[in-house]
């Protein structure tokens, strides 16, 4: 008996699907990245905005009223998926025994924040320390948050 560590099993091949043609069918590929632009727009884009507006005082929001808003342009299809997870974070629920405030403006009593001020201020932290990816997310957000004034 001979025992051979380099032993593998051939497998099958149909050798009529091996076959391309590729005068028939031309494919181009290329290595260089490009930019697409996603617009996620409905029959309701430009209305959301303007109920959101009226219904919510986003400058005093409690974090539940964020994620309602959050939720609405979502699924109207006006921010991205990425944007939703950013705005419905929340580390207070996390499962982890350390959790974080994340915070870094104070709310009312009554639990509200001005969301425009938490975001100005997290931006400029992630300014400060040079985290760069940090800083273009949270001014995304912001642009998102400042059309609800």
């Amino acid at each position: 008996m001979r025992v051979n560590t380099n032993y593998y099993q051939t497998t099958p091949y149909v050798r009529a699907n091996m076959k391309s043609n590729v005068r028939n069918n031309p494919k181009t590929y290329s290595l260089t990245q490009e930019n697409v632009k996603t617009e996620y727009k409905t029959e309701y884009s430009s209305n959301i905005w303007e109920e959101l507006a009226k219904e919510y005082d986003i400058r005093n929001a409690s974090f539940e009223e964020l994620h309602d808003i959050a939720f609405k342009l979502y699924d109207t299809g006006e921010i991205s998926f990425f944007d939703l997870g950013v705005l419905i974070f929340d580390p207070s629920k996390s499962p982890q025994k350390v959790r974080p405030n994340i915070f870094l403006t104070k709310a009312n009593p009554d639990g509200k924040r001005d969301w425009i001020a938490e975001y100005e201020a997290r931006a400029n932290m992630d300014l400060k320390i040079g985290n760069m990816l940090g800083y273009k997310s949270n001014r995304r957000i912001l642009d998102i948050l400042r059309r609800l004034q």
